[in-house]
């Protein structure tokens, strides 16, 4: 498209184009300087609009041909999916101006189809050789989960956390912590920002409890006083061992348990929120990154690069007792573990080597004796996991935000997901009929209906 022309500083679209073309070789023609005559006339395909989203619901949807040459244009439409049909799918039309459009249905059958995501593209040709493609989009039994509400916050948001009417991001650069009201998910409002410790940590997890956030910069546990979330104040930090990198944390009565990266599984004493202090630790076979508690058990998810270059891990722990836990099985994931989320009796982990991604599901009904019970392809990097009810809702950078029914564990199904190109989403979080999603690309909160999932 010709955008950006002037002519005397006055924009010129493609109707003056076609205009001052055609004068240029009407000139052309009436001068000798020129040569040999040349045929001014010729046809201008154009075609309008260049995508059709059928969702997982509409059968048609159409576009318009447009001639916006001069000369009479032979057209054509095609495309080599049988699932879809053109009507019509040849025709001629006027030069313009005249009788010098069309519109064309076309129609997806998704009988016989597998439940996914389709693609496909309509070749439009003219008479002319000139082309423009249509690209299609359908889901069977799948369909998009509508955004709702958004808000920008100053860093890269890497998780998420809801408790009440407030949405707490772990922002990411320079020891960035937001508070967000979703009072009104479709207006999310800024309720506060602060600065963490030294603002020098990369703040990648939070979890909230009663009036404390947790949270994690990759240097120390930092606790938040939210008791007044427009009005938000640090109480203190701990740093979780000598070598620290801490990269997630789940909350346990009095107790924080922390995935240190460079340590391990380490537990902090949170029950004076103004003197967090460590009452224990475990070396663990991996590097951790994910964890999640289920009673007294907790499980981490991480990576080890020097037993395994692309593999994971998963690894449960009893810690009945908080300031002496035991290590109990580790079982080897499809790549690195970055996330994951307990749901009865299975553990569910997102992970992720370069641009490939895989939802693993394992049996923890045994916590000595873990099971790898099914690998989900994510079809892209997975980065965090939540589950809630029958569903499992995954994000990751490629994948953006896709959901799995999960009622049947070993057979999960794929209903429903998000995929805005724009989208970057790190981390995921559920509460109420909303999914709130850490983006980290354009660095914010984005807020998704889940209502018309079934319970």
């Amino acid at each position: 498209m010709s955008r950006g022309l002037t002519s005397f500083g006055l924009p010129v679209g493609r109707p003056h184009i076609r205009f001052l073309i055609l004068g240029v070789l009407l000139v052309c023609l009436l001068s000798s300087s020129c040569g040999d005559p040349i045929d001014p006339f010729f046809p201008i395909l154009e075609v309008t609009p260049d995508s059709l989203n059928f969702g997982g619901v509409l059968t048609q949807r159409s576009f318009r041909i447009v001639n916006e040459g001069t000369k009479a244009l032979q057209w054509s439409a095609e495309s080599s999916d049988t699932f879809i049909t053109i009507s019509p799918e040849t025709g001629e039309l006027a030069p313009s101006p005249g009788d010098n459009d069309t519109v064309v249905t076309v129609t997806v059958n998704r009988a016989g189809l597998e439940d996914s995501l389709y693609e496909s593209t309509i070749k439009v040709r003219s008479s002319n050789d000139g082309k423009r493609d249509v690209q299609v989009k359908m889901t069977v039994g799948v369909f998009e989960l509508p955004i709702v509400g958004q808000i920008d916050t100053p860093q890269e948001a890497r998780a998420v956390a809801v408790a009440g009417n407030y949405a707490y991001v772990a922002d990411g650069n320079f020891g960035s912590f937001y508070i967000v009201d979703v009072t009104e998910p479709e207006n999310p409002k800024k309720a506060d920002e602060m600065t963490l410790a030294d603002g020098k940590g990369i703040v990648v997890d939070v979890a909230v409890e009663g009036s404390s956030a947790y949270v994690v910069d990759l240097q120390e546990l930092c606790v938040v006083d939210v008791s007044i979330p427009t009005s938000a104040k640090q109480c203190d930090s701990c740093c979780t061992s000598g070598l620290v990198l801490p990269y997630g944390v789940v909350l346990g009565g009095s107790f924080a348990f922390v995935a240190d990266n460079l340590f391990g599984l380490v537990v902090i004493n949170v029950d004076n929120s103004s003197k967090p202090h460590i009452v224990s630790g475990c070396a663990t076979y991996q590097d951790p990154e994910g964890v999640d508690k289920n009673g007294n058990y907790v499980f981490l998810a991480g990576w080890s690069p020097v037993k395994d270059s692309r593999g994971g891990y998963l690894e449960s722990f009893n810690v009945g007792n908080p300031t002496n836990p035991q290590p109990l099985d580790t079982i080897p994931l499809t790549y690195w573990g970055r996330g994951c989320s307990v749901s009865g009796s299975h553990v569910y982990v997102a992970t992720m080597y370069g641009q490939f991604g895989t939802l693993d599901i394992v049996d923890v009904s045994d916590p000595t004796s873990v099971t790898l019970v099914k690998v989900v392809n994510t079809t892209g990097a997975a980065t965090d996991v939540v589950v809630d009810g029958n569903y499992a809702y995954v994000v990751g950078p490629e994948i953006k935000l896709r959901v799995y029914d999960v009622s049947t564990p070993w057979a999960p199904k794929f209903v429903a997901h998000h995929q805005n190109s724009l989208f970057r989403p790190e981390g995921v979080a559920v509460a109420g009929n909303f999914v709130y999603v850490a983006d980290g690309k354009d660095g914010g909160l984005r807020i998704f209906d889940r209502s018309l999932l079934r319970p």
